[in-house]
């Protein structure tokens, strides 16, 4: 219910995998107390996801692709 409890559990589970989990995923993961949350009280998952991106929480896709494509060429 609390968005910082909520959110770090979130951050945690998208550290862990490597990219934001649907609500169908974190469901078969076993979060499915956490996906009811989003719903209920933070908007959805779309809207979390915006939220922690703009927060700096989590990197974007656009993001990780500058990360991946900046490391080529700089090798010096």
């Amino acid at each position: 219910k609390e968005w910082g409890n909520m959110s770090s559990e979130l951050v945690s589970i998208v550290g862990g995998l490597g990219y934001f989990p649907s609500g169908g995923e974190l469901n078969r993961l076993g979060h499915g107390s956490l996906v009811v949350s989003i719903g209920k009280y933070h908007g959805g998952i779309f809207a979390v996801r915006e939220r922690l991106e703009g927060e700096g929480k989590i990197k974007t896709s656009g993001q990780e692709l500058e990360d991946i494509v900046g490391g080529y060429g700089n090798e010096d």
